[in-house]
C-alpha cells in the first residue's frame, strides 16, 4: 500500500510511454514522504476505448489509493505532486487528473505469498 493505478488514452496517442509514467508517479509519491518507498506499487491501464466532446482529447487520470489516517491537506499535496510531475512530461496530454482515496481497512484484504 498505496496503489496508484494509472488510466491513460492509450498508446500511440501520448508522447509518453507507460514506463515513464509509472516512473514518474512513483517518484512524486516517494518524494511527497508519505509512504515507504519499497511500499508505493503503481500499475498502468491504456484504454483502448473512451469518448469526449473533443476530437484530440487525450488524458491521464492517476487513482491513489491509500491505507485511511493522512490529513486533507497531507492527500491534496501528494496529488498536486503528482499532477505536477505528469504535466512537467509534456506528453501530449489535454487533461490530467489526480485523486486519492482511503481505502476502507474493514473490507480490504491482502496475502503475501
Amino acid at each position: 500500500m498505496p496503489h496508484a493505478i494509472i488510466e491513460h488514452s492509450g498508446a500511440g496517442r501520448l508522447t509518453v510511454s507507460d514506463q515513464v509514467l509509472a516512473d514518474t508517479v512513483f517518484a512524486a509519491m516517494d518524494v511527497a514522504g508519505l509512504f515507504d518507498s519499497e511500499d508505493i506499487k503503481v500499475r498502468v491501464h491504456p484504454v483502448t476505448a473512451s469518448h469526449n466532446g473533443a476530437a484530440d482529447y487525450t488524458f491521464v487520470h492517476v487513482d491513489i489509493r491509500i491505507m485511511p489516517g493522512r490529513t486533507s491537506l497531507q492527500k491534496k499535496d501528494c496529488a498536486r505532486r503528482v499532477a505536477d510531475a505528469l504535466h512537467a512530461l509534456e506528453g501530449g496530454v489535454s487533461s490530467i487528473t489526480v485523486e486519492v482515496n482511503d481505502i476502507d481497512a474493514e473490507v480490504y484484504g491482502k496475502i503475501v505469498v
